[in-house]
């Protein structure tokens, strides 16, 4: 797992209340309790705060799963 998954992993932890080691790339929130519209749009937040990156709408409609929200975070934090 990449530095950038690692952290992004931790992210999810914390806004998910839930064990780093719980989540996996196809982690969804049908998978977790705890991950609902309320816990995607704070994710988001703090996503983009931790990495210094910005989602546009269409890019926010790709998050299926930590697998994918993980691929996109890593093209624009390398990108930034």
């Amino acid at each position: 797992m990449s530095s950038v998954a690692i952290q992004l992993r931790d992210v999810f932890a914390n806004v998910l209340k839930i064990a780093a080691s719980d989540i996996v790339d196809g982690t969804s929130p049908q998978d977790v309790a705890t991950w609902d519209s309320l816990a995607t749009v704070v994710l988001i937040g703090e996503i983009e705060t931790h990495f210094s990156i910005q989602f546009d709408f269409d890019e926010m409609l790709e998050f299926e799963n930590f697998g994918s929200i993980a691929n996109l975070v890593e093209k624009k934090f390398v990108a930034a």
